[in-house]
C-alpha cells in the first residue's frame, strides 16, 4: 500500500505531499482544493503512469480544446501541469513509495520522438499531424526510457497517436494491480453487468446482496435479466430486479431510488478490485446519513479481506460524522483509516487517525 503520494508541478499543486496514509483513507476540503487531482494523481500512480488514464480524465473533465483543423474536440494536457500551461519544457512528478513517474511536454527535442518511432514521421505527414511537441512519460510501466507521444497545436492529443503506443503499455501492465476510479454518478450499466458477472463467478454474489440491505433490509436475492442492462426513459437501470419480503412480485432497481443503484455499484467494485486500489469521488453522493457507519464498516472490512487500498472524497459532514461512529464501534478496525486534509494554503495534508477522527467529533470541530 501507499504511505504517501508526493506532486511537484501537477495541477493545481505546485508542490504537495499526501502523507500518513492507511488502508481506507478519506479526504476533506474546500471545493477546489484539488481532492480530485489527488485521486487521479494516485489513479497515475497506481497504473503505472498509463497514458490512457491521463487521456480519460480529460474528457471526464471536459478539458477538450476544438481544432479547426479536424472539426472536432481533441484532450488538451496542459492543464495537467501547474499553471495550465507549458512551455519548451514543463515536466511534473507524481512521487510513491516505489515508484516515480515523471510527465513531461519538449518542444526542443523531436528527434525523440522520431526515433521511437521511425514511422512516425511518415504518419505525421500522412495524416497531415502538425507535431508542436512530445509528451514524454517516463517510470512505472513504462520504463527509464518512457513513452514519447506527439502533442498537436499546443498541448492537444490527436485520439489516433495512442495506438503507436497502446500494445507496448497494454504488455507492461499486465503485473500492474487493477485499478477502479468511481465517479459520483455511478457505474456505466455495461460496468455494472460486468462486474456482476466477475461476482457470480467468483460465488461473490451474497456480499453484494448483503450490501444492499444496508438500504433495503428487505433484500432477498437480485436478478439480471437475461436481454442485458439497458437505460430506462429517465436513464434509469432497466433489467435489474430485487425480490423484497412482503412484495408478491419483484421489484425493478429504479424503483427503490438512486442510492440502490450507487450502492449497487460500490458493492460490485469493492469486489471486482482485489489485490488493487479503489478511489471513489464524493463517495456520500446519493446516499442517506445514517447508513454512513455500515457504510464505512463495508468498505474497511471488504478492503481489508481483499488487500485492497481506497481513497475517498466527500463534502458532507455526515459522511465524517459517520467514519467517527464507526471507529468508536469497532475498534479493532481503528488501524485501517485515516482522514485526509487538503488545503491549497498547506505543502502536505493534516492526516487524522482513529482517535483524533473521534475526538473531532465529539468537540464538534471542523475538519472539512
Amino acid at each position: 500500500m501507499l504511505s504517501y503520494v508526493e506532486l511537484e508541478n501537477f495541477r493545481g499543486f505546485e508542490r504537495f505531499r499526501l502523507a500518513g496514509l492507511s488502508r481506507v483513507n478519506l479526504l476533506v476540503g474546500e471545493n477546489n482544493c484539488g481532492k480530485s487531482s489527488l485521486l487521479e494523481a494516485t489513479t497515475l500512480l497506481a497504473k503505472g503512469g498509463d497514458l490512457r488514464a491521463l487521456v480519460d480524465f480529460a474528457r471526464q473533465r471536459g478539458e477538450t480544446a476544438y481544432s479547426e483543423v479536424y472539426e472536432v474536440c481533441f484532450p488538451d494536457v496542459r492543464h495537467f501541469f501547474y499553471g495550465h500551461c507549458v512551455d519548451d519544457r514543463s515536466e511534473a512528478l507524481i512521487i510513491g513509495d516505489n515508484d516515480r513517474l515523471q510527465v513531461s511536454i519538449d518542444r526542443t527535442n523531436l528527434r525523440d520522438f522520431e526515433a521511437a518511432y521511425p514511422g512516425a514521421r511518415s504518419l505525421e505527414e500522412s495524416m497531415y499531424l502538425p507535431v508542436d511537441a512530445v509528451l514524454l512519460v517516463r517510470g512505472g510501466v513504462n520504463g527509464s526510457d518512457g513513452i514519447i507521444v506527439p502533442v498537436i497545436e499546443n498541448g492537444r492529443i490527436h485520439d489516433s497517436v495512442l495506438d503507436l503506443y497502446a500494445a507496448k503499455i497494454r504488455s507492461a501492465s499486465r503485473d500492474r494491480p487493477y485499478v477502479g476510479y468511481m465517479l459520483p454518478s455511478a457505474m456505466t450499466l455495461d460496468e455494472i453487468g460486468r462486474y456482476w458477472d466477475h461476482a457470480v463467478v467468483t460465488r461473490r454474489e451474497m456480499e453484494v446482496i448483503s450490501a444492499l440491505q444496508i438500504i433495503e433490509p428487505r433484500l432477498n436475492n437480485i436478478f439480471f435479466l437475461s436481454g442485458g442492462l439497458k437505460a430506462g426513459p429517465n436513464g434509469g437501470a432497466r433489467g435489474v430486479l430485487l425480490e423484497l419480503d412482503g412484495e408478491s412480485v419483484r421489484i425493478p432497481l429504479g424503483s427503490v431510488g438512486d442510492g440502490s443503484r450507487r450502492l449497487l455499484g460500490l458493492a460490485l467494485a469493492l469486489i471486482r478490485y482485489r489485490d488493487s486500489v479503489l478511489l471513489l469521488d464524493e463517495i456520500d453522493a446519493g446516499l442517506h446519513y445514517s447508513i454512513m457507519p455500515r457504510l464505512w464498516h463495508l468498505i474497511v472490512e471488504t478492503a481489508r479481506q481483499s488487500n485492497m487500498q481506497v481513497f475517498a472524497t466527500t463534502h458532507s459532514s455526515d459522511c465524517v460524522r459517520g467514519l467517527a461512529q464507526f471507529c468508536r464501534e469497532h475498534p479493532e478496525l481503528q488501524e485501517e483509516v485515516s482522514l485526509q486534509k487538503i488545503s491549497c494554503e498547506l505543502e502536505e495534508s493534516v492526516a487524522l487517525h482513529a482517535e483524533e477522527i473521534i475526538l473531532a467529533d465529539e468537540q464538534r470541530m471542523e475538519v472539512r
